[in-house]
């Protein structure tokens, strides 16, 4: 899991722009992509996750 540093950021965060080639060719099954909104309070939270080549 990661961990929040002060401020709200992840520590040790890698951009998606850093991701390798082959993943972005989403030519290969099993590349999942996830994301996260956390609400107002922390009270919610929303998650998605894709599969990048279906």
């Amino acid at each position: 899991m990661a961990r929040i540093v002060d401020g709200g950021q992840i520590a040790n965060q890698v951009s998606i722009a850093e991701r390798p080639a082959v993943v972005q060719a989403r030519q290969r099954i099993g590349d999942w992509e996830g994301d996260t909104v956390i609400g107002k309070g922390h009270g919610e939270v929303l998650v998605t996750l894709v599969e990048g080549k279906s």
